[in-house]
């Protein structure tokens, strides 16, 4: 009953198309703890020239961040990005947005910046920044893993 009264107050209300309002009902606000857990990405990417795979896993701190590691492999195994570190993916949420700063063997010392913000169940990873010899997609769709995913990866 509750949710069928949610669904019915958050219906998308109907606007003058020149106007252009955003809905006027967000189902669901955006937290921190929303980016937590491990997720995982496969695929083809031109920048990279060949299928990679991107694994991220994500914790929530005490003071309301974001820390966590990334590990991607390419050419079949032959291109490996990895932070190494438990730590060294750091975020902050503004606005439904989390900002990451994110250290690499590869760039240890420049870290890359990339923003992450979900749409629907999924992650959705952009490279702002990166330097050095790097093997992440520059843009990936993740998913979050069950607890058995990711096995053999680091």
């Amino acid at each position: 009953m509750c949710v069928l009264a949610s669904l019915a107050a958050c219906q998308k209300k109907t606007t003058p198309a020149v106007t252009r309002q955003a809905p006027a009902c967000t189902a669901h606000q955006v937290t921190i703890n929303d980016f937590s857990g491990r997720w995982e990405s496969s695929g083809t990417d031109k920048t990279l020239g060949t299928g990679y795979k991107f694994t991220l896993s994500l914790n929530t701190t005490a003071d309301g961040n974001i820390t966590g590691k990334l590990y991607s492999v390419a050419g079949h195994g032959g291109k490996t990005s990895s932070s190494g570190e438990e730590n060294s993916v750091k975020g902050t949420l503004k606005d439904s947005v989390l900002y990451v700063e994110f250290q690499t063997a590869g760039s240890p010392e420049a870290p890359g910046k990339a923003v992450l913000y979900k749409d629907g169940s999924q992650l959705k990873w952009k490279i702002l920044k990166q330097q050095g010899m790097l093997f992440l997609p520059p843009n990936a769709v993740l998913k979050q893993c069950e607890p058995s995913c990711g096995k053999g990866t680091k």
